[in-house]
C-alpha cells in the first residue's frame, strides 16, 4: 500500500501531531502549575507510546497487535 500522500498517511501524521501537542501541553502545565520538570527524553517516549496506542486502537486500517 502506497502511503505517501494518501488519506491514511495524512491521518497517521495528524494523529502523531495531535498527541505531540497534547503531551507538550501536559508537560508544560505540570511544570507551570505543579513545579515538576519533565525530562525531554521522557516526554518523547510518552509521545511515541501514546501515538502508537492511539493509532493502533483507533484505526480502521491498521489492526496491529502487541505480542
Amino acid at each position: 500500500m502506497d502511503m505517501n500522500g494518501s488519506k491514511s498517511w495524512k491521518k497517521i501524521v495528524g494523529a502523531i501531531l495531535l498527541v505531540t501537542i497534547w503531551e507538550i501541553w501536559k508537560a508544560r502545565n505540570e511544570k507551570t502549575f505543579n513545579g515538576h520538570h519533565i525530562n525531554y527524553n521522557q516526554t518523547a517516549e510518552i509521545i511515541k507510546k501514546n501515538s502508537f496506542y492511539w493509532i493502533t486502537n483507533r484505526s480502521k486500517f491498521c489492526k496491529c497487535h502487541l505480542g
